[in-house]
């Protein structure tokens, strides 16, 4: 019995064991099942946020290969337009200058192939002057500081021509700011520059020819009376009397005098002129004996006369004076003898010829006449003013520098253009081009009037602002036999008209006055006498008459200086029409 207690009292405890042990097991469970659970959650998490992140990463790749596509596009687009940019030399430097990119457009600029300059320093591209002031390393040094260097200047091409360039020259830094190298871009100005010189000779020519022209009517003025009144006292005089003699002086330096204003007016271009159509080969035939004798012996004069030559309608004094000019300035560049070659073509000039030149563009049919010596030649900045009034290389008392200056304003003033082409010690050439024209030959040809008898007794107005000069004119018809009436203005001139008793035969009336000018005076005069005829005269340059509307075809126009036979040539041929 005992036992059988004993036993069972085992077995309880052996049961309660198992209890607590299960009890135990089931707590461990129940904290491993937490465990598992709280790995689930944290798994799920970072599969999410490793998700997440992968999703993410996966934008930033996709973005990241989109922005480097973009950047290839671009940067493709870029390389092409630097490739296909023939007018700009682009190229890249390094920090220390050497070139390490090189375009298309900048073999096609300076010469050069990727293969000769790539590795080579940029001063290569220098003028030889600039690489010795080391001016290469000053450029790259002012971008650097500046953030960027813009200029204009001399570069050098690879077969050792010069030109001009427009220069850009910009630093390439890093996102720290450290210099990677540098970008330089050139492109060839050379046209816009001589555009530039060209526009600023013209209008400097043009600024000096306003000032000619207004000298050279006040002188007018002055000589018409000089000349006028030694003309009168030479009329009673005795031709043996020592004050004769000095009269006829005082009259020859008044007409030396006259023909410095004409060469300034030519000058001008406002010289008036009679052109004719000519042919230029005759014109140098008839002139060819005498430029013998003008030039001297030692100088051989020879002729390249083209057959068939065009004709041009040019004044044939001016083109007689244009060779004359350009011989004796031949002459003088050749002290110790040489030759004179005077040369003459049909040529056609197109737009890029005039375009070179940088002057208007009149592209057609041109007769060109070429004077070449083989004398001393002449420097850049000689052939910059050679053209230039009182501008003379010659000695003081040698020349009055008018001679080129009068040949540049009659070429100008009939539509034709000149250029020089000289080196030092290599001689010069003078070249011109006068437009063709297509008319008969005899159509423009001169008829000279036949030898007038200058007295008359014909009533003549003469209307003149200047005292001085009004009572001379008097004075000069006068002597012809003329009744003379005299008026300082229009208003007066009127007055006279209206009021005179008999006939009025003739006008003879300055152009530029107070009040009224002369046109505006015929006008009226011509309102009240129908059958007045008149003749215009002027100091003043044909630019400032045109600009008062006189010189229209078929009036009649005398230039001052006029001299007293001159005077009543003009006026007797007008009143026996």
């Amino acid at each position: 019995m005992e036992k059988s207690e004993k036993t069972k009292e085992q077995f309880l405890e052996q049961i309660s064991f198992l209890e607590r042990n299960i009890s135990r097991l089931e707590e461990t469970q129940k904290t491993y099942n937490s465990k598992i659970n709280e790995l689930e959650h944290r798994l799920l998490r970072c599969t999410h946020e490793l998700q997440t992140t992968s999703d993410n990463l996966q934008d930033q790749i996709s973005e990241r290969k989109k922005a480097e596509g973009k950047a290839r596009r671009i940067e493709e687009r870029f390389r092409l337009l630097v490739e296909v940019a023939k007018d700009y030399a682009i190229h890249m430097l390094d920090p220390q200058g050497k070139i390490v990119t090189w375009n298309a457009g900048a073999k096609n600029v300076m010469g050069y192939s990727k293969k000769e300059i790539i590795g080579r320093h940029f001063s290569i591209l220098y003028e030889q002057q600039d690489v010795d002031s080391s001016k290469p390393e000053t450029d790259l040094e002012k971008a650097a500081i500046a953030g960027k260097l813009e200029e204009e200047g001399r570069r050098v091409r690879k077969d050792g021509t010069g030109f001009w360039a427009d220069v850009s020259i910009t630093p390439l830094r890093d996102k720290q700011g450290k210099l990677r190298g540098f970008s330089h871009v050139m492109r060839d100005i050379t046209s816009k520059r001589k555009l530039e010189d060209q526009l600023h000779q013209s209008q400097k020519m043009e600024a000096i020819g306003v000032l000619a022209g207004g000298v050279a009517h006040d002188f007018n003025n002055l000589l018409t009376t000089i000349m006028g009144n030694a003309d009168l006292a030479m009329l009673d005089l005795e031709t043996s009397s020592p004050i004769y003699q000095y009269m006829k002086d005082i009259r020859k330096a008044a007409q030396v005098a006259a023909s410095l204003t004409r060469q300034l007016l030519a000058f001008s271009r406002k010289e008036l002129i009679q052109p004719e159509v000519l042919d230029l080969n005759q014109v140098i035939l008839n002139l060819e004996k005498m430029l013998h004798r003008l030039i001297g012996e030692n100088i051989e004069v020879v002729t390249a006369l083209a057959p068939d030559l065009w004709k041009v309608k040019a004044d044939p004094g001016q083109i007689e004076q244009i060779i004359m000019n350009l011989a004796v300035n031949a002459k003088d560049a050749m002290p110790k003898g040489g030759q004179l070659t005077i040369e003459t073509a049909n040529v056609k000039l197109d737009e890029g010829y005039f375009r070179d030149y940088g002057i208007e563009d009149k592209a057609g049919s041109y007769v060109m006449m070429a004077v070449t010596d083989n004398g001393i030649g002449m420097g850049k900045e000689t052939q910059e003013r050679i053209f230039e009034p009182f501008f003379t290389t010659k000695e003081m008392g040698r020349g009055t520098g008018l001679g080129l200056s009068t040949l540049y304003g009659i070429v100008k003033q009939n539509e034709g253009h000149i250029w020089v082409y000289s080196e030092p010690g290599e001689g010069a050439t003078f070249k011109i081009y006068l437009p063709r024209v297509k008319e008969d030959t005899e159509a423009g040809k001169s008829k000279r009037s036949p030898a007038l008898l200058l007295e008359g007794s014909e009533t003549i107005l003469v209307v003149e602002d200047n005292e001085m000069l009004r009572d001379l004119i008097k004075e000069m018809l006068d002597g012809y036999g003329y009744r003379v009436l005299v008026a300082q203005d229009g208003k007066e001139a009127v007055d006279i008209a209206t009021s005179h008793n008999g006939p009025l035969h003739l006008l003879l009336t300055d152009v530029v006055m107070p009040g009224m000018n002369g046109r505006e005076v015929a006008k009226k005069l011509q309102s009240i006498i129908a059958e007045i005829k008149v003749l215009y005269m002027s100091g003043y340059t044909k630019d400032t008459i045109n600009h008062h509307g006189i010189l229209n075809s078929g009036m009649n126009f005398i230039q001052k200086p006029f001299s007293l036979q001159a005077l009543g040539r003009k006026v007797r041929e007008i009143l026996d029409r």
